[in-house]
């Protein structure tokens, strides 16, 4: 019985290191199917950790953009959908209508104002303002409130928002899991 609980706890502990070394290749926007892979093979068809892995699979060769790299995307996001929400006006202005197109992307506030947004500023300013406080949850919402031709812009980006949030999601729910299986059995 003592060696049944001693593997045990060696399994826990490597599930436990898989799910940790699985969480800091996901640091980055690399693929990271060999980490999903050992969990996968460590995991013995459990089926908490493998739903875990299903989430994750469809990522695994392409990686999941970091939280860095969708506030970097998110300019050019916020470019697209504001073209997509004004229809071109011919104008022999070329550089005013630029920056028109600058001013009403750019906003100054000071760090820490995201309660100060005017309920009337457009979603691209409130995501964005979400975006500058960590907040991407916040930014997906605010933006999934696009329709039309805006939220067809968005939607490249808010694709790869939702999957940065379902990872972070599911590795919780796998290291919570994990974790506790290390927990000492009574019987």
């Amino acid at each position: 019985a003592a060696s049944a609980l001693a593997q045990k706890q060696v399994q826990a502990q490597t599930l436990v290191l898989a799910v940790g070394h699985l969480r800091e290749t996901l640091r980055s926007s690399a693929p990271f199917a060999p980490a999903l892979d050992a969990l996968k093979a460590l995991a013995h068809g459990d089926p908490d950790i493998m739903r875990g892995v299903g989430e994750l699979a469809p990522y695994g060769k392409t990686g999941i953009a970091t939280m860095d790299t969708l506030r970097r995307e998110y300019l050019a996001a916020a470019n697209a959908i504001a073209a997509a929400a004004v229809p071109p006006i011919p104008s022999e202005d070329v550089l005013g209508d630029v920056l028109t197109t600058i001013k009403s992307l750019v906003s100054v506030r000071k760090e820490g104002a995201l309660d100060s947004i005017d309920a009337s500023a457009s979603p691209v300013t409130k995501a964005r303002a979400r975006l500058d406080e960590g907040d991407l949850a916040g930014a997906v919402a605010t933006l999934s409130e696009l329709v039309g031709p805006q939220a067809s812009a968005a939607a490249p980006w808010l694709e790869r928002a939702r999957a940065r949030l379902m990872a972070e999601t599911a590795l919780s729910r796998l290291h919570v899991f994990v974790v506790s299986l290390l927990a000492p059995v009574n019987n």
